[in-house]
This record gives structure tokens, sequence and C-alpha cells, in this order.
């Protein structure tokens, strides 16, 4: 319609016959599409039965007067235009002011809020014929604008003021939310590190301990085989050699002496092996695994006998030395001295670390092997956790990534927001 007032993307609703009992389906999207207006205008036919009908206008005057209560965001009910039409057809001027305050006085009562500005006379016939009429519709014209104008810039703030305060909470949220993707980020960077230091100690103790171990072994051995010399070279081992051997003839007493020695070496070994390793070299093998908080344990190391003669050789005995022994069997005393001290021959350092070596050996190794499959084992865990972690950072990052980005959308829409508001509060 070529009407100014109505361009600009202005809709007019208009329901007729919203009284009637059998249109209550249009006076319900009427009410449903109230929340949306602009200016709500009541078109009274006072020409009808006294105009403000208590039986059809006021039921619906007081039903769309409910109908605004907490659902109109940018219309007042004292906005509301009550327009008196077909005034052209009360001719008496004393009737005609009677009836307008009469009118009034019930508008009111109705409709508490109204403004009696806003209560209007109008001939919609008359309207562009006479000066009368001419002014009455140019008095309604501009008191609708006045409305419209009103409410139109009362709906551009609320919606500045829900797009103001949705950007504030969500410039808010969003860096938060990110300040929280950062500091997990930060963490979880302080947790890779714990675990690469772990990771970093736990592998060069490892190269430590293939590096080392072999010579702590080798010195262990010595250590055992020094200290197994000094006691087979003492009066007392002798004496404990000899005893019981005074009923032997002299012609065996070598072999009871062989015997004697035998038994009393590996009674040594089972004695002492454990509290040596335990006392001068647990400790240097812990400080290599220091890292790894792994407990050392060493079992009780026992061996049923010595190795025999054909494996070690030891204990063999030159045909010449037996024969030795005919030539002084008179002095039994220097005999059984000569025997010994010939078994002792056999028995250099060199002979007995071959003869340690096998048990401490063995049983060091085997403890070493325990403590390296529980080191490897410990740096395959770390390994397996640092890829959980790098996992968690490269979440987290994406999670990052898409914050920043949100959130230069959301500051853009800022800069867009700030660029309207000023538009609409110059």
């Amino acid at each position: 319609m070529p009407v100014p007032m109505i361009q600009g993307n202005v809709t007019i609703v208009d329901t007729p016959g919203i009284g009637d009992n059998d249109q209550e389906d249009v006076a319900r999207r009427m009410m449903n599409y109230l929340q949306n207006a602009l200016a709500v205008v009541f078109i009274i036919n006072v020409a009808n039965a006294g105009g403000v009908q208590n039986d059809r206008l006021v039921r619906i005057i007081k039903h769309t007067r409910d109908s605004m209560t907490g659902q109109m965001f940018c219309f007042s009910p004292e906005d509301t235009l009550f327009v008196l039409n077909k005034w052209d057809s009360i001719e008496d001027d004393e009737e005609n002011e009677e009836f307008f305050e009469s009118t009034k006085t019930k508008l009111q009562t109705i409709w508490r809020e109204v403004d009696d500005r806003h209560i209007l006379k109008l001939s919609a016939i008359k309207a562009l014929k006479q000066n009368i009429y001419k002014t009455m519709f140019a008095n309604f014209k501009r008191t609708l604008q006045e409305v419209i104008t009103k409410n139109k810039n009362k709906r551009v703030e609320v919606h500045l003021e829900f797009l103001k305060s949705f950007l504030e909470k969500y410039t808010d949220i969003s860096s938060t939310k990110l300040e929280e993707a950062e500091q997990e980020m930060e963490e979880i960077c302080n947790k890779r590190t714990l675990v690469q230091e772990e990771l970093s100690k736990r592998e060069k103790v490892k190269q430590q301990a293939d590096k080392d171990l072999p010579r702590i072994i080798d010195r262990f051995l010595e250590v055992v085989t020094d200290n197994l010399y000094q006691h087979i070279n003492t009066d007392d081992f002798k004496c404990k050699m000899f005893k019981g051997t005074e009923k032997i003839t002299r012609f065996y007493i070598e072999t009871e002496l062989n015997s004697h020695i035998n038994k009393e070496i590996i009674d040594w070994q089972n004695a002492n092996i454990r509290n040596i390793f335990q006392t001068s070299f647990i400790e240097k093998i812990r400080h290599r695994f220091s890292a790894t908080g792994t407990r050392l344990r060493v079992d009780d190391w026992k061996t049923d006998s010595m190795p025999r003669e054909s494996d070690t050789g030891l204990l063999k005995w030159n045909i010449w030395d037996r024969f030795g022994y005919f030539i002084d069997l008179i002095n039994f005393d220097k005999c059984r001295e000569k025997a010994f001290q010939n078994n002792l021959r056999q028995f250099s350092k060199g002979k007995l670390k071959e003869n340690v070596s096998e048990m401490g050996t063995n049983v060091i190794e085997n403890e070493i092997t325990t403590l390296m499959k529980t080191l490897q084992k410990e740096i395959d865990t770390l390994k397996m956790k640092e890829c959980t972690i790098l996992e968690d950072y490269r979440k987290c990052d994406v999670k990052k990534v898409a914050l920043m980005s949100l959130k230069k959308k959301i500051s853009r829409l800022n800069a867009s927001f700030i660029h309207i508001e000023n538009m609409y509060t110059v």
C-alpha cells in the first residue's frame, strides 16, 4: 500500500470480528502476535450501541490486557490507542462531548494505564473530506507514528541489550575456557617433562649398568677370592684341616686332607659369599639402580658341592708329588704338613677365582637380570605414558585453536555491535 507510515517493513494486522464466539481461533492468533507488536489500536464503533459494550469489547480488551503481562518486549500498555470511529454519527456537540467523557471513563476503568491523549476521535469515511475530520485523522497518524517510533527504538534497545549481554557472557565463557585450555596444556607439558626426566634417568641407569656391572662383578669375584685365599692360608684353617687326621695312615693322608679342604671351601663360600656381596657390593649396585626405585633382593646363595676335579683342574695330583710321600713315611707330622702344603699350592688366586666365579657370577647375574627386566618394564611403561600425554596435548591444542577462533569471531561481533549501538545512540 502506498501509505508512508506503513513503509519500511511495517505490517498491519487486521482481525475483524474477534469478539464473535465463532472467531476464537482468530482471537488466539491475535493474542499470540501481540508480543511482536509495536502498536495496538482498538477501533471502537461509536455508532454501535454506544461504543464500549460490556459483553463484547470489554471482554476483548481485558483479554488483551492480561495477555500483555510479561510477554510484551517492546510495548507498554500505556501506549495502546483507542480510536472512536464513526464520530461523525454523533451530530449534537453537547451529546458529542458527554459521550466522549463517558467513553474515556469506561476505558480508564477497563484499561488503567490508558493515556487520555491515546483516546482519539476519527471518522474514516470523512477523514479526507472535511477539515474537522482531516484534523482528527492527522492527530491519529501523528500519535500512531510517535508510538511506533518509540516502541521501535525500544525494540532496538531490547535487542541491543540482549546482544550485549549475550556477547559479554560468551566473551567471558570463551576467555575462561581458553585460559583453562592453556592451563591444561601447561599442566600436560609439566607432566611430560616429569615423565621425560624419569625416562631419561632410567635409560641412563640402564646404559651405565650395562657398562659398569661386569666390572663390578669381576671386582666382587676378586674380593671373594682374596678373602678365601687368606682364609685357607691361616693357622686356624690348617689346624681345622688337621683335626681328626691322627689315626689316618700316611699313605692316605693326602686324600683325607683333600676332602677336608674341599668341604671347608664349600662351607666357607656358603657362609661368606652372601655376606661379602651385601657388605661390599650391594650398595654399589643399589646406587646404579637408585633412579628406578627398584628394591634389590638377594636370595640365599648355597651350593651343595665344589666343582669336580675334572671340571676345574684344581685338585689334580701330580704322580711325582704322591711319590714324594713315600720318601718320608717315617715322620707322620712332616708327611701331613707336606700333603697339606701340596694341596694349598693347587689353590692359587687365579684358580680360586675360577672356582668361585661359577657360583658367584651366576647368582649376581640372575639378580642383575631381574633388575634390568624391571628397569626395562618401567622404561616401556614411561614411554607409553609419554605417548598418552602427547595425545592429550594434541587434543587440548585442537580445543585451544577452536576456542581462539571462537574468541576472534566474538571479538568481530563485538566490534560490529559497538558500531550498531553507536548508530542508534547518536
